[in-house]
């Protein structure tokens, strides 16, 4: 996001999923970010092929595209012209078989069904001979923290709004040992709304009603009885 007005100018994506890892140390992790150079649509392509746990994808998206700005260029055209995206018209070329990781979708609508054609999220699920065994999104607007609002020297990302829900999915994985699908979607869900308690006497664009949606937005595709790792 362009944060820029607040003073900072972070790669809030990139600050998320390194959150995110700090909690999966028996994973080889694989970064794929654009200030390494490395996100491309076929390098996402090359590492779910090879097969992998978890796939984290923190940007923007919508109902048919996810898409990683690069630095400095705010718009999802730069993306499209730099392939920093992985889209609905890339899934057929995912092979992966039956090495199907938990995906995870930070950005807006991946996983807004109630449309016409088949969404985001859906896709991932529902390919084939690969894809994913589970997809967990956002129905509609990803609400994020930006800059460092609070001026604590952390950025606002990783502690507020979606960011902060998705980073608990890997806790609670990685750090609490909780290793059912369902179990720790739910849990991430109680996680936040301990910290972030809903104020029901807010307006609806306050900050406490988008911590609600932001919880009731976020759903699971996918069988919630799932032991992660299986029972081998």
């Amino acid at each position: 996001m362009d944060d820029r007005i607040f003073g900072t100018d972070f790669n809030e994506g990139e600050l998320i999923t390194e959150e995110a890892l700090k909690y999966m140390k028996n994973f080889s992790q694989i970064k794929l970010w654009v200030s390494k150079g490395n996100l491309r649509v076929g390098t996402i392509r090359r590492e779910i092929n090879k097969g992998t746990g978890f796939v984290f994808l923190s940007g923007h998206s919508n109902s048919w595209i996810w898409i990683a700005y690069p630095t400095g260029k705010y718009s999802m055209w730069a993306g499209l012209l730099h392939r920093t995206y992985w889209a609905n018209w890339n899934m057929p070329t995912l092979f992966n078989g039956d090495r199907l990781p938990v995906v995870i979708n930070g950005g807006c609508a991946s996983c807004q069904f109630n449309l016409s054609k088949e969404c985001w999220g859906w896709k991932f699920v529902n390919k084939e001979n690969g894809g994913s065994i589970a997809t967990i999104g956002y129905t509609s607007h990803a609400y994020e923290g930006i800059g460092d609002q609070d001026s604590d020297g952390i950025p606002d990302c990783i502690e507020y709004k979606g960011g902060y829900l998705n980073i608990q999915f890997f806790k609670n994985y990685g750090e609490e040992d909780i290793d059912i699908l369902g179990e720790v979607w739910a849990k991430s869900i109680t996680d936040y709304l301990n910290k972030f308690p809903i104020d029901w006497s807010k307006g609806v664009r306050s900050d406490s009603q988008k911590d609600c949606q932001i919880v009731q937005k976020w759903i699971l595709f996918g069988d919630p009885s799932l032991k992660l790792g299986g029972y081998g």
